[in-house]
């Protein structure tokens, strides 16, 4: 600052530039600029905060006011550099003051990046996209045969209907316990990619050796290393899922994973009827050779799909307190909250059913296995279009009743499956069916 004042205006400089010297004037001129600077970067942060709205969506829905701002801040670079020369040819006395200005200009502009990096318009993370995509290629190959496997059972190696449950029952054991034990290993390791490679990988393994299965005791041992792998990349993959979206956005990313999912399971589908149609045409029951080539049909999506998730997939920051000790079953750890849900889907679980039951009263309600496909196609359909909008709709209200919504629906279709008589009855039945696992798919997760 100056060091001359003029007499009579309280120890104020002077504000008659003619009355103080010509350095005391070229001091004054950069302190001006320098206040001009200072005054144009609080506009250009007003114009960086529009242009964070108007990136939201098109500019025709905005405010002409926030047009100009949103042009400000795309000169925001030139000023910038601009502001740095000033400061080169500041007063040694302003230099401290800039010093803090030039520190709060990066660290708004870096609050207003973070600010629109959370945007509930935001991008889905790579990752979301990348499981995504991993999922679709597995139901390619898994819905080639889970569909067709209660009917290998029943029509070609003639088992009773109390086995298949065995065989199914000891296969979802082994995946709801690992899913336990893969969740804490993930949490310890604080790592989620590989272990969910380890699964889908375990799963592909196995599949191959139903090409050799000529017994119901072979098919329960194929069936439970595939559940073991399902049951090894279910948590580890949901909680990559979970590290990669904040949870303002978490029901969109489940739906639109659960959306790929059964997108690839009308693939798998379609690609079913087509191998059907050409081994055995419109038989009522499935024959040996056309199992067998359904296999073979599998392997190439199922070991895709590895690939892409071990080249697309990496893994995130977790946050946390630090690694668990160990899997115990403490549920009062957990919250209220999570305890309450816990209980309610045991209760729920407990009239749960496989659903190769419902396959197999399709055929006896006089489908062929062509017809039963095309009933699973629909079925995939409507869980396909509902998955994301209701994830969605579970972000903006409680889920706990979209959850109630979808066990009531669920309720609904079994009591309807009991009292179904024809082939119509049945394909109305599925098609409700598939609005049920929309609905609860993403907002149970």
């Amino acid at each position: 600052a100056a060091d001359r004042f003029e007499p009579g205006h309280g120890g104020r400089p002077s504000r008659n530039p003619r009355a103080r010297p010509e350095r005391e004037r070229s001091s004054c001129a950069h302190h001006a600029r320098a206040g001009s600077a200072l005054r144009s970067a609080r506009t250009l942060a007003a114009g960086r905060r529009a242009r964070v709205s108007v990136r939201g969506g098109p500019l025709r829905h905005h405010h002409p006011d926030e047009w100009r701002a949103a042009g400000h801040a795309r000169s925001g670079r030139r000023t910038l550099r601009r502001l740095d020369q000033i400061r080169g040819a500041a007063l040694p006395g302003a230099g401290s003051a800039w010093s803090g200005f030039h520190r709060d200009r990066h660290r708004d502009w870096a609050g207003l990046n973070q600010q629109a990096d959370t945007s509930p318009r935001q991008k889905l993370h790579k990752n979301v996209w990348v499981a995504t995509a991993t999922s679709f290629l597995t139901d390619v190959s898994s819905e080639m045969l889970v569909n067709v496997l209660p009917l290998f059972l029943a029509n070609v190696l003639g088992v009773r209907i109390w086995t298949v449950g065995v065989i199914y029952g000891l296969g979802d054991t082994a995946a709801s316990v690992l899913k336990l034990y893969s969740g804490w290993l993930s949490d310890r390791l604080r790592a989620r990619k590989w272990l969910a490679v380890a699964g889908y990988t375990t799963s592909a393994l196995a599949r191959p050796f139903l090409y050799f299965a000529s017994t119901w005791g072979a098919v329960a041992a194929i069936r439970f290393a595939d559940r073991v792998g399902k049951g090894i990349r279910t948590a580890p993959r949901d909680a990559l899922l979970a590290d990669s979206t904040p949870p303002e956005r978490r029901g969109l990313a489940f739906g639109l994973h659960r959306a790929g999912d059964s997108a690839g399971a009308v693939i798998g589908l379609l690609l079913t009827i087509w191998v059907v149609a050409n081994t055995q045409g419109a038989n009522a029951r499935l024959s040996e050779e056309t199992f067998r080539t359904l296999v073979l049909w599998s392997l190439l999506p199922a070991f895709l799909a590895i690939v892409v998730l071990a080249m697309g997939a990496r893994d995130v920051a977790i946050h946390g307190d630090g690694a668990p000790t160990g899997p115990h079953i403490r549920i009062r750890g957990l919250g209220k909250g999570f305890a309450a849900f816990a209980a309610c889907s045991v209760v729920f679980e407990l009239g749960n059913s496989a659903d190769a039951f419902l396959i197999l009263r399709a055929q006896e309600r006089g489908l062929s296995v062509v017809g039963v496909l095309w009933i699973l196609v629909g079925f995939n359909v409507v869980y396909t279009a509902i998955s994301a909008p209701a994830g969605s709709l579970a972000d903006r209200v409680p889920r706990k009743w979209v959850l109630f919504s979808g066990w009531l629906v669920y309720a609904a279709v079994y009591l309807g499956f009991a009292a179904a008589r024809t082939p119509t009855h049945v394909a109305v039945l599925y098609a409700v069916y598939g609005a049920y696992h929309g609905l609860v798919s993403g907002a149970a997760k």
